[in-house]
């Protein structure tokens, strides 16, 4: 059993006008980062598992979003790591915004409830 850390959710509402094969080439992009995205200073990839896909709730309450994902990351170091040096995370993100009109992220650690 992996001894969990910093859990990564991000929303995604993508533009009503995007092209599909757009999306599903940021999609392929998204689950890539897990093996592309590698700390300089240890030469080894850091996100221990990226899940998501395209909403499926009948709840009705999704507020715009379409896509959900999660991103389960060894620690706070690590996500800062992510979201800040990065460079194909950082390239991610400025492609994303072709076809993403809004986003929502938020991280808690599962040491602390």
């Amino acid at each position: 059993m992996l001894k969990m850390g910093i859990i990564r959710t991000l929303l995604f509402q993508i533009k009503p006008d995007a092209d599909s094969q757009a999306v599903e080439e940021l999609l392929v992009k998204f689950r890539a980062l897990k093996d592309a995205c590698v700390r300089l200073d240890t030469g080894k990839p850091y996100l221990r598992s990226v899940q998501g896909g395209p909403d499926n709730s009948p709840d009705g309450l999704q507020g715009g979003f379409t896509h959900a994902f999660v991103l389960e990351i060894e620690n706070s170091e690590d996500r800062d790591y992510f979201v800040f040096e990065d460079a194909v995370h950082l390239k991610f993100v400025a492609e994303s915004k072709e076809v993403v009109a809004r986003v929502h992220i938020v991280d808690f650690d599962t040491h602390t409830f």
